[in-house]
């Protein structure tokens, strides 16, 4: 297996794996969970960003929240948004939970 491969694999099993859930109503403000984070963090959450907008789309990280009950593992989450968009986000949904 290829080192890409690897960390595919590990994203697919975190997908299935971890459950995320909500600390609060509504969506995340970003401008809160930033403020909090160093240079590289802003960074690292800026790219993160970028790559949902290039790869999925920027309505991703909100559907996400939407479907985060605290039942759901990231990969029925990623299933439901797939419904509803088309598209397949499960490996930066991963990502993006571990950030969150």
């Amino acid at each position: 297996q290829t080192p890409d491969t690897v960390e595919e694999n590990d994203r697919n099993e975190d997908a299935a794996r971890l459950i995320p859930r909500r600390l609060f109503r509504g969506p995340l403000w970003a401008g809160a969970h930033t403020s909090r984070l160093d240079e590289a963090g802003r960074d690292e959450w800026w790219e993160l960003n970028q790559r949902i907008g290039e790869e999925a789309s920027r309505t991703v990280p909100v559907l996400a929240q939407y479907w985060s009950d605290g039942k759901r593992t990231i990969e029925e989450i990623s299933r439901q948004i797939a419904l509803e968009t088309g598209l397949e986000a499960t490996p930066l949904l991963v990502e993006y939970f571990q950030f969150v």
